[in-house]
Order: structure tokens, then C-alpha cells, then sequence
């Protein structure tokens, strides 16, 4: 029994520990992306970056916390995503704005044009 414990314990450590840098990952990910469209100079970066990584962290949360209930997951994701957009907004000039939201438009329209020739999926 203490065997089953102790390994239930270590897996969970292992899961646990692995999430932390897929977040951070992801959050680099994500400035590099940014930064590519938008061209931001290295004191927006420094100020966007724990804002990115918040966002991520809380999308991480929220999918744990909600995973039972996908419209309370949808109301989560979309207030954190309203209280992204306006805390990037004040470190952004409008031309990025403007950059940002049209890159995000045709990554979604590519989504759906690949989920609709993959049959929806």
C-alpha cells in the first residue's frame, strides 16, 4: 500500500512539474509570435511577458478547474481574454493593435478552413 502511495505521489510531482515548463513554453511561444507581427521594441516585450505568461497560466487553470463544464470553460477563457486584451492594449500603439487583431483573424479563419477540409475535426 505505502508502495502504491509513494508511486501515485511521484507521478503526480512529475505531472506537476512538467506542466511548469510547457506554460512557459507556451508563453515564449506566444511573445515570439507577437513579436513578429507586431515588431515590438525590447520595453514592450519586458512589459508583455508576464501578462502572456498570466494569460497562459489562467487558460491552464481554468481547463483543469472547468474541464467537467465546457460553458463555464467558455465564460473563464472569455473573461480572461477580455482581461488580456485590455491590459495589452495599454502597451501596445494602435498600428500593433490593429497588426495583432488582423494576424489573430486569419489565424482563426485558417483554423476553420483546415477543421472544414479535415471534415470538421
Amino acid at each position: 500500500m505505502k508502495k502504491t502511495i509513494l508511486a501515485f505521489v511521484i507521478i503526480l510531482i512529475g505531472i506537476g512539474c512538467n506542466n511548469i515548463p510547457q506554460s512557459q513554453k507556451k508563453s515564449t511561444e506566444i511573445l515570439e509570435k507577437m513579436t513578429n507581427v507586431c515588431q515590438f521594441n525590447p520595453d514592450q516585450a519586458n512589459k508583455l511577458s508576464p501578462i502572456i505568461e498570466d494569460f497562459v497560466k489562467t487558460r491552464t487553470d481554468n481547463m483543469n478547474k472547468y474541464e467537467m463544464n465546457p460553458q463555464e470553460l467558455k465564460n473563464a477563457n472569455d473573461s480572461n481574454r477580455v482581461h488580456f486584451m485590455n491590459k495589452i492594449k495599454t502597451i501596445l500603439t494602435p498600428e500593433q493593435l490593429e497588426k495583432l487583431k488582423a494576424y489573430w483573424a486569419q489565424q482563426r479563419a485558417n483554423k476553420k478552413a483546415g477543421g472544414a477540409a479535415n471534415g470538421g475535426q
